[in-house]
């Protein structure tokens, strides 16, 4: 999702959701990437 939607739908700023939720995302790299690649594998 894009940030700015996710930002919008949490009631946030991008810039706050960059401060606040960046540090829950951090390291998901590899899984996220999974998931891309299965999505564009169907």
């Amino acid at each position: 999702m894009p940030p700015k939607e996710a930002a919008r739908r949490l009631g946030h700023s991008v810039e706050v959701l960059w401060k606040v939720y960046a540090g829950c995302i951090d390291g998901d790299e590899e899984r996220i990437n999974r998931m891309i690649e299965k999505a564009l594998a169907a």
